[in-house]
C-alpha cells in the first residue's frame, strides 16, 4: 500500500476545513422563515420614510375602523333578521287568535254545514280563468308593495290586512252559524209540538176505547 506524502495530508486538511468554513457561512447565512420575515418587516420599515410611515399607519387605523364598522353592519344585520323573525311570530299569532276565535253559542258546540264554510274567494276552474286570477293578483300585489304603508312597516301591514280579512270571515262565519241555530230551534220546536200532538192524539185514543169497552 502506498504511503500518503505530507503534501496529500496538507491539501487533505486544507480540504475538510475549507468545508467546515463553508457550511457555517451558509447556517449563518440561511435564517428561518420566520427570521426572514421578521428581518423583512424591519427592513421594509426602517427603508420607510416619515410620510410612508404617516400613510401606513393612517391605513392602518382606517382598516381598524372599516373592521368596527362591518362588525357592527354584522350586528344590525342580526338584529334586523331577529326583529323580521318577531314579525313572522306576530302574525302567526294573530293568524292562530283570529282562526281559535270561538263562536258565540247559547247551547252545546254546533257544527256549521262544510258548504257554508265556503269564502267568497274566486275559484279557478280553466286554465283561462286560473290566468286572469293571476294576472289580476299581479297587479294587486304590485299596488300594495307600492302602498306607502307598506313601505314603512310591511310585517305590520300584513298583520293588520290579516286581522281584518279574517275577522270579516269569522264574522260571516258567525252569522252563518247563527242563522243555523235558529233554523235548528225552530226545527225542535215544530219536532216538539209533533211529539206533544201525537201524545195527545194517543191517550184521546186510549180515552175513546176505554169508554167503548165501558159501555159494553
Amino acid at each position: 500500500m502506498p504511503k500518503v506524502g505530507r503534501v496529500g495530508k496538507f491539501r487533505s486538511k486544507a480540504a475538510s476545513s475549507r468545508n467546515d468554513v463553508i457550511q457555517k457561512s451558509l447556517s449563518s447565512t440561511v435564517p428561518s422563515k420566520e427570521n426572514e420575515a421578521e428581518t423583512a418587516d424591519l427592513d421594509r420599515k426602517e427603508l420607510l420614510s416619515r410620510g410612508q410611515k404617516k400613510r401606513q399607519a393612517k391605513r392602518e387605523q382606517y382598516l381598524k375602523r372599516e373592521k368596527m364598522v362591518m362588525s357592527s353592519l354584522r350586528l344590525k344585520r342580526l338584529e334586523d333578521q331577529k326583529g323580521e323573525l318577531d314579525g313572522m311570530d306576530s302574525i302567526k299569532d294573530a293568524l292562530s287568535t283570529v282562526s281559535n276565535k270561538p263562536l258565540k253559542n247559547k247551547g252545546k258546540e254546533e257544527r256549521i254545514n262544510p258548504d257554508e264554510k265556503k269564502t267568497t274567494a274566486p275559484i279557478a276552474k280553466t286554465n283561462r280563468s286560473k290566468q286572469d286570477l293571476t294576472s289580476k293578483e299581479v297587479s294587486h300585489l304590485g299596488l300594495v308593495l307600492q302602498h306607502p304603508a307598506f313601505k314603512s312597516n310591511p310585517f305590520g301591514t300584513i298583520q293588520e290586512h290579516l286581522k281584518n280579512t279574517l275577522s270579516g270571515q269569522a264574522e260571516e262565519l258567525e252569522v252563518l252559524a247563527e242563522k243555523k241555530r235558529k233554523q235548528n230551534d225552530v226545527k225542535k220546536a215544530d219536532r216538539k209540538e209533533a211529539r206533544k200532538e201525537r201524545l195527545r192524539e194517543a191517550k184521546y185514543q186510549q180515552a175513546k176505547r176505554a169508554g167503548k169497552k165501558g159501555r159494553k
